[in-house]
């Protein structure tokens, strides 16, 4: 599975191997009236063989960003899109999950940032798959920080002790001078009309040394209730620092 851009348009291959050489089975193009970016994939087979691919990013309407999700079913022709506007600023999705298939409620999540009143704030939704498109659930757009957004997600099925999904979010927040690591989980059990997600608990901010840039890169989750995450820290001394962190999840 590839994805690139075609004339500023967002485009992916399906490719599989055979005889030590990758050949392409289809290829699909969302081609709108307007620019589309994508920034990042995620891809699943069903056990009923379909094979499901799912792109975030941005489009450009009325001069702005707005956060776009693509789901492309290789079986069916076409592209299914839907989007996030936040009027008056940009919206992007940064990352993307799609749950363990055939299992439970099937849910996307896609983390990024929303802009209002020319602050950014880390941006994460978490949609129904079971539509086509994907249907927002809920919306999280409440950390503390004026440039923040979220780089990495996680959506697992079925592992709260409820048999509940969980969502993992985590990003850079940018408060005091400069950007801190924002690690944040969610429930999966939707919100009211216009009303925001909030975390199950506090998120876990690490600051690092005084006056420096701590950013994350990627995480992953590694059985409940074990996450792994990577990136940078400011190291006090001379130059940044790789660093990776352990976050475990004790809440029910």
């Amino acid at each position: 599975m590839l994805t690139g851009n075609l004339n500023d348009t967002v485009a992916a291959w399906y490719m599989q191997q055979a005889g030590g050489a990758y050949s392409a089975l289809d290829w699909r193009q969302y081609a709108p009236s307007f620019s589309a970016y994508g920034r990042a994939m995620d891809h699943i087979v069903l056990s009923t063989g379909a094979a499901i691919t799912y792109l975030t990013g941005h489009r450009i309407a009325g001069g702005q960003k707005d956060l776009l999700l693509l789901r492309i079913n290789w079986g069916v022709p076409g592209v299914s899109a839907t989007w996030y506007d936040e009027q008056g600023g940009d919206d992007e999705g940064l990352a993307i999950s799609r749950s363990t298939p055939d299992f439970g409620t099937p849910m996307v999540g896609v983390t990024g940032y929303r802009t209002f009143g020319g602050v950014k704030k880390e941006l994460t939704i978490l949609y129904n798959d079971s539509f086509d498109p994907p249907q927002a659930r809920w919306a999280s757009a409440l950390s503390d920080g004026t440039d923040d957004r979220g780089l990495a997600i996680q959506v697992m099925a079925g592992v709260a002790q409820d048999g509940s999904n969980r969502v993992y979010t985590t990003g850079q927040q940018f408060l005091n001078g400069n950007y801190d690591w924002r690690t944040a989980h969610y429930s999966d059990s939707p919100t009211n009309p216009g009303q925001f997600k909030s975390p199950i608990t506090n998120p876990l901010i690490f600051t690092g040394s005084a006056g420096g840039n701590d950013v994350p890169a990627g995480m992953i989750y590694h059985g409940y209730p074990s996450l792994w995450l990577a990136g940078r820290t400011w190291g006090g001394v001379s130059a940044d620092d790789f660093m990776t962190q352990h976050v475990v999840d004790l809440t029910p």
